[in-house]
């Protein structure tokens, strides 16, 4: 999901294996990251979540995400 939301935002996003985020990017595009992961956080027990993120971010950006599930490059 994080390269669901590197995609839909244009941020860079680093997660550290201390759980650190660090985003860098436009500010309206940083909030609309720093939401994702929070509604990520939030929403993470409920099923279809990775569906669910797709068209709450495509929704906000206007971005239409190509996303491959098992696609894992964002946590790189």
């Amino acid at each position: 999901m994080v390269s669901m939301i590197k995609q839909a935002t244009g941020c860079r996003i680093i997660v550290g294996q201390n759980g650190l985020i660090w985003i860098d990017g436009e500010p309206d595009k940083e909030n609309i990251a720093v939401d994702a992961i929070r509604k990520i956080e939030s929403e993470s027990h409920i099923p279809g979540l990775t569906d669910r993120m797709k068209n709450h971010l495509e929704g906000i950006t206007g971005v239409k995400l190509v996303f491959n599930e098992g696609d894992y490059n964002g946590l790189q």
